[in-house]
């Protein structure tokens, strides 16, 4: 980055210190509260976000909190479907804070948590507090065919969050190579 700056220097193209915003290039990064490990093939959750959701689980798991605004809701809600694109497992938690929010009709009713959602909100806390839980970027195939049928091998790419890719023979087109879909 740094000789990228000084080459750039003869135009008077103004840029921010690296210590203020940005970064240098490198195969370890941290960007949108991810870490990610170019080399590796993996990205984690920043110690700093991790910290940040349990606090709002600590906040919404303790007995003196009975009720909840929306907003208190809400809060934990987009944490937890970010999360997930590396907790995984998370999924299925998610639907019972979804169908808890349906119930606010305004900004300003507060509703007691249900126990399904409370439950599965223990769970987070219980995975969130393991350092260091990554996902693979690689690619992982799951099913191959050696028979020269149409499905070659079934895969799941972190980048698509919850769509499988299928690639395939284009055996029925008449053109070489493979074919992507995706399933929903």
């Amino acid at each position: 980055m740094i000789s990228l700056i000084s080459s750039a220097s003869p135009l008077s193209i103004s840029w921010h210190p690296i210590t203020c915003k940005g970064q240098d290039f490198d195969n370890q990064f941290t960007y949108v509260s991810f870490r990610w490990d170019i080399q590796l093939h993996l990205v984690s959750v920043s110690d700093e976000k991790q910290g940040h959701v349990l606090q709002k689980l600590d906040w919404i798991l303790d007995l003196v909190n009975t009720t909840f605004l929306r907003q208190d809701i809400t809060s934990i809600h987009g944490s937890l479907q970010y999360l997930s694109f590396i907790y995984r497992d998370g999924w299925h938690t998610i639907t019972s804070l979804s169908s808890f929010l349906s119930h606010f009709h305004n900004d300003f009713m507060r509703y007691h948590l249900p126990s399904t959602a409370w439950s599965q909100l223990s769970w987070w806390l219980n995975v969130l507090s393991h350092p260091n839980i990554s996902w693979s970027l690689t690619p992982s195939c799951l099913l191959t065919s050696t028979s020269g049928s149409m499905l070659q091998c079934l895969w799941v790419s972190a980048s698509s969050l919850a769509l499988p890719g299928l690639l395939g023979n284009s055996s029925l087109g008449g053109s070489q190579g493979h074919d992507i879909g995706w399933a929903e």
